[in-house]
């Protein structure tokens, strides 16, 4: 039973590392949405080629540019909340992380490391609910709970 305590303030502890990278993964996230465009058009043959098809024989085929645009601008926009979602995560986890008596994750003690798994999980439901009431419920929890450390 003990390992199992022990393997779950482990996974705490891991989770709490990732939410202290953010800022390696938003700066990942910028630059992956900075050079998209450009890796997608050199990945990507936009040049007519010949097929065979058993219906038509050899036919002359080449991709629709204006799909190729569309999923180049859902993915630019989907990369583009990813990073607005973290920076909001981890402003939020900053002020939760200023609190502590440290920030080295190995000096937290298991009562910290689950209370700060708790903002985490807070935090999430804050920046992924899309009911504005329900996020304003959150946003007030996280407040009380944040006036409520040390």
């Amino acid at each position: 039973m003990e390992a199992l305590k022990d393997y779950r303030i482990e996974e705490k502890s891991e989770e709490i590392t990732r939410w202290l990278n953010l800022p390696v993964a938003i700066a990942e996230l910028e630059y992956e949405r900075a050079t998209f465009s450009s890796n997608y058009y050199q990945e990507h043959s936009f040049y007519s080629h010949v097929v065979y098809d058993d219906v038509r024989g050899i036919i002359s085929e080449a991709p629709r540019v204006d799909l190729v645009a569309i999923n180049i601008a859902d993915s630019c926009l989907l990369l583009e909340q990813r990073i607005k979602r973290n920076k909001q995560q981890y402003k939020l986890f900053k002020q939760v992380v200023a609190r502590l008596p440290t920030i080295e994750v190995d000096s937290l003690n298991d009562k910290e490391i689950d209370d700060i798994c708790t903002f985490i999980q807070l935090i999430r439901k804050i920046t992924e609910t899309t009911n504005a009431e329900l996020t304003l419920t959150y946003q007030n929890e996280f407040k009380k709970r944040l006036e409520n450390i040390r």
